[in-house]
């Protein structure tokens, strides 16, 4: 299964998924923002790095786990 992000919209195998929460997160630096979203399909994802390098191995970042409700 595909997905991609395309304007405002997570992609997957063609259908538009619409985020049902966003939220802003400060990284450890104290500078930088990171945004984590969920999506109506039950899924999480966010711009950092460790989401970003992590996701296709099938592990995720801090951020995605508040999101879902997970112990972080």
């Amino acid at each position: 299964m595909g997905f991609a992000f395309r304007d405002g919209f997570k992609i997957v195998d063609g259908a538009k998924i619409t985020h049902k929460e966003m939220k802003e997160f400060l990284s450890s630096n104290g500078v930088t923002k990171y945004t984590a979203i969920l999506w109506m399909d039950g899924t999480a994802s966010c711009d950092c790095p460790g989401w970003a390098n992590n996701h296709s191995k099938g592990s995720t970042c801090w951020h995605c786990k508040e999101m879902l409700g997970q112990k972080v």
